[in-house]
């Protein structure tokens, strides 16, 4: 995987490596919010 993206030139490098941070950056903080309000939701029925 490093050596493939070695061969590549450093522009497609940062670019890739700079969409992957995002997409993980997303995907732990829509987790996040997810989990969240599924705790809350739940807490609000509990209490109903």
């Amino acid at each position: 995987m490093v050596l493939h993206l070695m061969v590549l030139d450093r522009d497609s490098c940062l670019l890739m490596v700079h969409y992957i941070s995002m997409f993980l950056i997303l995907h732990f903080v829509s987790n996040f919010v997810l989990v969240n309000y599924l705790q809350f939701f739940n807490f609000s029925v509990y209490r109903l």
